[in-house]
């Protein structure tokens, strides 16, 4: 299941229904119910079960035990919390807990209760707490094996996020990552994550381990689009430790080949000086400044004489370029933008829409024969 669908179930499913996302490690488990949380407004509250141990869960009340002459437990603060107001109880690497610890918590996840007060009644929930669980798969976890009974108290979903879902949030406020790494993984697909691993002893990329990146560099205040590919000494070293030597490598040739001077801005302000480099061009760094003129009619506002020269530029590109444009403008849904510039290219569009009918039609026509 990728992130956008699994985001909608987590939305449709009442609070009362415990979650198991289930992933490779790095995919984004931990930052999808992040991200939930805070589109929920309630706070978050992460438990780790792997470092955990039964005495984590709850031990003896002395005071209280010779105050009533029972036996009281305290109880976790994080379950307190989680008693007293709603929130996201996020028990993440599950199956990485004690036997002891995963028991306690399997109460929680299926009664929504756990421990009892002094009158013996359990300390339940609040009502609006939803409690989402993850746990790590592959054969490269020590991991504790739950049980089919474990299973069926939790909804289930096996996390597979697309590279669209992660370039989706990597370009969002809450992803925030350099530009440069989101055009790398556009443009490669690859490197975003490795899929054969290797021993463990050897750096490789996740999507976590680039985002991790990225706030190194945002530490440093480091923006690589203004090293104009001239990157520091230390550049190398840095990128390995996060996501390996041979991703490394290929996103350093790819920096040092970037076409840094065309942008958006360069567009705007005079299209036709740039059209021959446009052309020259390979269709992959084409493809990436339609997507940052696209981003950028989502939040910039053209004048009229911008939208003229991205009018010449429009001249030059294929069919499939202007169907982008097109369709990126009029997603933005920036009615000054699409105003100005759509009624300079709306009698175009339409041929190129039923030349593309046509192709479709001839394919399913051949298909069929």
């Amino acid at each position: 299941m990728n992130a956008t669908d699994l985001t909608e179930c987590l939305r449709i499913l009442p609070p009362s229904q415990a979650v198991l996302i289930q992933g490779d490690t790095g995919v984004g488990k931990s930052q999808l119910v992040h991200q939930l949380s805070a589109d929920l407004g309630i706070p978050l509250v992460d438990v780790r079960a792997s470092i955990m141990t039964e005495g984590d869960m709850g031990y003896p009340d002395i005071d209280k035990i010779k105050e009533l002459g029972m036996t009281v437990f305290t109880l976790p603060s994080w379950y307190m919390r989680a008693v007293r107001e709603p929130v996201v109880l996020f028990l993440d690497e599950w199956n990485r807990g004690l036997v002891g610890v995963l028991n306690g918590m399997m109460q929680i996840t299926l009664d929504r209760e756990f421990g009892n007060d002094k009158e013996g009644r359990p300390v339940r929930l609040h009502p609006e707490t939803r409690v989402i669980a993850a746990a790590n798969v592959g054969g490269d976890f020590q991991v504790t094996t739950m049980d089919r009974a474990h299973m069926n108290r939790f909804w289930l979903a096996d996390f597979v996020p697309s590279t669209a879902d992660w370039l989706a949030w990597a370009r969002s406020p809450a992803g925030g990552v350099d530009p440069m790494i989101i055009e790398f993984i556009q443009m490669n697909e690859k490197h975003l994550r490795q899929k054969d691993h290797g021993d463990g002893t050897t750096q490789e990329p996740t999507q976590r381990s680039w985002d991790r990146f990225s706030q190194a560099l945002k530490y440093r205040n480091f923006s690589i689009h203004e090293t104009g590919g001239q990157l520091p000494g230390w550049f190398y070293n840095i990128a390995t430790g996060f996501v390996g030597i041979p991703t490394a490598q290929a996103f350093i040739a790819f920096i040092k080949n970037y076409q840094f001077q065309l942008t958006p801005k360069d567009i705007f302000d005079n299209a036709k000086k740039h059209l021959d480099k446009y052309k020259a061009m390979p269709i992959e760094s084409r493809l990436a400044l339609i997507e940052k003129i696209n981003e950028s009619c989502v939040k910039d506002t053209w004048d009229l004489n911008g939208c003229k020269n991205l009018k010449i530029l429009w001249d030059v590109m294929t069919g499939e370029e202007k169907m982008k444009i097109f369709n990126g403008v009029l997603a933005s849904k920036n009615t000054n933008n699409a105003g100005k510039f759509h009624p300079m290219v709306r009698g175009e569009i339409v041929p190129l829409v039923n030349k593309a009918n046509e192709l479709n039609e001839s394919i399913k026509n051949k298909a069929k024969a």
